[in-house]
């Protein structure tokens, strides 16, 4: 079933590398980050393309360091990336890029257990989508309804329900989709189970095209389902805090 979240998620997935001082040592004392460093700027340095700029250096450290980082260490990796995040924020302003970089922030926030920061980071980073967007208005949705601020939820959840609206009448397949799904993720927040029901009904009746109708018919199908993974995609923002 083709769900969608409004909402950057907590990376999963633990990384196994140990983090440590990138001080020359001998190669048997050799750390994680050190290895790492090392094979990446070989490959970075002989690449056929053109020449690697001080972003493309920095993020290699950042991703370095990412990769480096677990659970249960000193923290040192984690630091290291919000460090190199805030120097590609400055060197690099294309929205897209820093909303990649704001990501690995928020994945290093997690394993300091920085819930402000966190939340801090969330919200400038959402906010890096336009204005007017469903992606920031249903995003900042699911986070105000995270932190309990059910006021800023509701006006957010019911923005990005006026956005999602205007989506449907869109030629595009692909906006209609974003505009069924972003409908349902605010009527499935705001509690109002049957509004969201009755409205994937009166859409199976608009003769959608062959996508648009497999996507409906398999949000019929499986409301709950589709309900279930909304909530606890909010639920999880602050799992690992």
């Amino acid at each position: 079933m083709k769900y969608i979240a409004f909402f950057i998620s907590i990376l999963a997935t633990f990384l196994f590398l140990n983090c440590g001082s990138r001080e020359s040592k001998p190669n048997s004392q050799n750390t994680a980050y050190d290895v790492l460093y090392k094979d990446s700027f070989d490959i970075l340095l002989h690449k056929e393309a053109s020449p690697y700029t001080l972003s493309d250096t920095i993020y290699v450290e950042m991703y370095l360091a990412l990769k480096a980082m677990q659970p249960g260490d000193d923290g040192e990796c984690a630091r290291m990336v919000c460090e190199k995040v805030e120097t590609l924020m400055k060197l690099d302003t294309i929205k897209e890029n820093q909303i990649h970089y704001l990501d690995a922030k928020q994945i290093a926030q997690g394993v300091l257990k920085d819930r402000d920061g966190f939340i801090e980071t969330a919200y400038r980073q959402y906010n890096l989508y336009p204005e007017n967007s469903f992606e920031r208005l249903g995003s900042l949705g699911s986070l105000f309804l995270a932190i309990n601020q059910k006021d800023s939820a509701n006006y957010y959840l019911n923005r990005c329900l006026q956005v999602s609206n205007e989506y449907l009448n869109s030629s595009n397949n692909a906006m209609i989709e974003k505009g069924i799904l972003g409908v349902l993720h605010s009527l499935v927040l705001l509690n109002k189970d049957q509004e969201a029901k009755s409205f994937i009904r009166e859409q199976l009746n608009n003769n959608p095209s062959e996508d648009i109708e497999e996507l409906l018919h398999s949000l019929d199908e499986d409301y709950e389902g589709f309900k279930r993974f909304e909530w606890e995609s909010v639920e999880t923002i602050f799992s690992k805090f």
